[in-house]
């Protein structure tokens, strides 16, 4: 009972006189820098900006981002800093014992209002995960925060798969309390690897000039898709299908190996086709060209059948009209005959069947369909099968 009494009294002692023996280790920076942020609160209006026109320098630090070409959506995480002067926070270093720049928080000064326009989801509000601004006693604000943008961008499949998208965040500044200021864009900055993403990777960077008279800065972000397994599922075959249809055009009308040359030539059409539809993104707004290019190889490839069935029955008609070999005549005597009819059939190594001046006008008309569809083909190849520019 003793002990426990001894115990109590030491107790009340402590509570009573402890406070006044208490070592206060606190160092002084900390005491000066408690007294520098109440002595800037004071009379400091965290609602309006610095002056009337207040410059706010954007720097986009960019550390990853992602390309949903379905759904037409361009997310990209970036850091953001801000540097803007606000005369209203300077201080004398000299009167805080040498204290030059001081964390605050970002509820106890000014901030821009910065809004993404363009955002992908209207009701999705962004939250500015602001950390500590740096306060500088000359009055300079240096504030970051980590953010994903997520925005709106069209999808043009004109060139696809190697199609070129540029994506943009625009970004405005809203003025809630009559607030003035003007954004100005200072430097872009990505890492190596941010460059990159799924199927995608961003070649350039541009800004819009701003003519509207807000404060206003539009990014935009040119992205390539990677198309090296696309183009050698859908490309490379229209390549191979052109060059066995060409050769078709060189066999003789009267074997059959021609026609089944065409017929494959046309199962790889349809086979293709439906093989570029199942890659193609579904909201495919501007049909790509290389769909035209197939679908003009596969009219070609009909009416090449069509002109060898018709050949080949031209081939064994009996007797010639008078015009037939006139024609005959007349191009056959050409020393530049050679050149002009190919290939020229020969009829001893064929149906005994056929008539010669048949033959020769079948292997004429043959030839000027080959130079047609020829230069039909490079005509549609250069305009509507899409090149890799970046190769």
């Amino acid at each position: 009972m003793a002990v426990l009494t001894y115990i109590l009294i030491i107790q009340l002692f402590n509570f009573a006189f402890g406070k006044q023996c208490a070592i206060d280790n606190t160092p002084d920076y900390m005491k000066y820098e408690k007294q520098l942020l109440e002595d800037l609160q004071c009379g400091y209006s965290s609602h309006h900006p610095p002056t009337a026109n207040t410059t706010v320098k954007l720097t986009f630090f960019m550390r990853y981002f992602n390309f949903d070409s379905e759904e037409e959506v361009f997310s990209v995480q970036n850091w953001i800093h801000l540097d803007w002067q606000d005369d209203r926070l300077k201080w004398d270093p000299a009167k805080y014992h040498g204290l030059t720049e001081t964390d605050v928080t970002y509820f106890d000064i000014w901030l821009p209002s910065i809004a993404l326009m363009n955002e992908e989801d209207f009701l999705n509000l962004e939250i500015y995960s602001f950390y500590r601004c740096l306060l500088k006693s000359t009055g300079a604000v240096q504030c970051k925060h980590w953010i994903v943008h997520e925005a709106w961008c069209s999808v043009k499949l004109t060139d696809w798969p190697y199609d070129v998208q540029e994506c943009s965040l625009e970004f405005e500044g809203i003025s809630p309390h009559t607030e003035n200021f003007t954004m100005v864009l200072d430097s872009f900055k990505f890492q190596i690897s941010a460059i990159e993403s799924a199927g995608w990777h961003v070649t350039q960077f541009k800004q819009i000039a701003n003519n509207t008279g807000k404060s206003k800065i539009t990014l935009i972000y040119v992205v390539v898709r990677e198309a090296a397994g696309l183009s050698a599922i859908v490309i490379s075959p229209a390549f191979v299908l052109t060059v066995l249809t060409i050769l078709s055009l060189f066999l003789d009308v009267r074997e059959k190996v021609r026609l089944a040359i065409l017929s494959f030539s046309i199962v790889g059409h349809y086979y293709f086709l439906t093989e570029l539809a199942s890659k193609l993104p579904k909201e495919c707004h501007y049909p790509p060209t290389l769909l035209y290019y197939y679908r003009g190889s596969l009219v070609i490839s009909m009416v090449i059948i069509l002109l060898t069935v018709f050949l080949e029955n031209l081939c064994k008609f009996n007797t010639p009209h008078d015009y037939v070999k006139l024609i005959n005549d007349f191009v056959y005597e050409c020393r530049f005959s050679k050149y002009i009819v190919f290939p020229q059939w020969d009829i001893d190594n064929n149906s005994k069947n056929s008539n010669e001046d048949w033959l020769k006008f079948s292997s004429l008309v043959n030839s000027v369909f080959t130079y047609v569809i020829v230069f039909t083909y490079i005509g549609l190849y250069s305009t509507l099968v899409p090149k890799d520019y970046n190769v």
